[in-house]
């Protein structure tokens, strides 16, 4: 059984989140893509799990630092709701 490997365009149209926006993530050290033997970003099915978990953060009004904060460790609602609430 083979893992599925999506280029950063793939992704970006599997999600509908830019290209951009995926390596702005990965700056932030939100995402960590493996990189294809000719250096491109390989993405497999759990760092679209991070994506979706970024992406609810952020929707909830988390900022990428509150993000990466919450990201060490293992995320749950306990967890979530003894953090600090976001700023609206």
């Amino acid at each position: 059984m083979t893992t599925r490997i999506l280029t950063i365009g793939e992704l970006a149209l599997a999600t509908g989140v830019p290209p951009r926006a995926l390596r702005h993530f990965e700056a932030a050290n939100l995402l960590h893509p493996r990189r294809s033997e000719n250096g491109r970003r390989a993405y497999e099915a759990a760092d679209i799990g991070t994506l979706t978990h970024i992406l609810l953060l952020k929707r909830a009004g988390y900022t990428l630092k509150e993000i990466a904060s919450l990201s060490r460790g293992p995320l749950d609602a306990e967890r979530l709701l003894e953090s600090p609430a976001p700023r609206s």
